[in-house]
This record gives structure tokens, sequence and C-alpha cells, in this order.
């Protein structure tokens, strides 16, 4: 995106500031804009940040209170995740699965810990019934 913005600049004459450098080179583009029956206004080209990329970056760092409890309640859900017949029994109790959060999702990991709530007596049901050495899930 930075590059692109850069270019478009360095194609369309502009400083930083969104300024022609040159007065010839605005009546080469409107000469241009004229000949492919093109109106182009005089728009600066200007960086704006992803929106979504940003709420993700907010949200991480906000993320690093919880860095142990996030931490731990992966594990959880990878030692799940990784036993089929964990899967199956609590999908059988309450018709869903827990999920696993990406780094590249800013509210997976919400919906990680959102799911292990909602499925939490089940998961504990299902664990204790395998006999598996799991931490019980409280609130």
């Amino acid at each position: 995106m930075l590059k692109a913005i850069r270019i478009l600049q360095l194609e369309h004459g502009q400083t930083a500031e969104g300024e022609s450098d040159d007065d010839s080179e605005d009546e080469d583009k409107a000469a241009d804009a004229e000949e492919l029956d093109l109106e182009l206004p005089h728009v600066s080209f200007r960086r704006m940040p992803c929106l979504a990329h940003t709420l993700k970056l907010i949200v991480k760092t906000a993320y690093v209170h919880y860095d142990s409890l996030i931490v731990k309640t992966r594990h959880l859900v990878g030692r799940i995740r990784k036993s089929s017949v964990a899967i199956e029994k609590l999908v059988e109790r309450c018709g869903k699965s827990v999920i696993t959060d990406c780094t590249t999702r800013w509210n997976s990991t919400f919906h990680m810990v959102q799911r292990l709530f909602n499925v939490k007596s089940s998961i504990n049901d299902v664990l204790s019934e395998m006999g598996k050495a799991f931490v019980h899930v409280t609130t």
C-alpha cells in the first residue's frame, strides 16, 4: 500500500503534501485526460491506513494484559482439537466444537474464548468421561 501511494504520487507529480511539482505537468495530465475522455479532478494521493488492520493492532495490544489466560486457553483448545474422540463426543453433547484463533483475524481470539465458555459444561463432562488430565474450565 505504501509503495502504491508513492508510485501514484510520482506518476502524478505530487509531493508529500499533495501539491504538484510543476504547472507544466498539470497541463500534461489535463491533456492526457482529454485524450481518454476522462475528467480527473485534482486529487492528492495520500496513504490512509487500513481500519481493520489498525483495529487488529489495538486489540492485540489490549490482549497483552490477558496473555497468560489466552496462552492457557490456546493450549486447552489445542489439546481438545488434537483428540478426534474428544471432538466427536463434544459435538454429540452440544452440537458444537471448540475453535482456535488465527493471528490474522483480530476477533478470532474473542470467538475462541466465547465458544469455550459456551461449551464449558460439555467440555468438562467429556474430559472427565475420557479420564484425561485436562484442567476443568471455570468462569
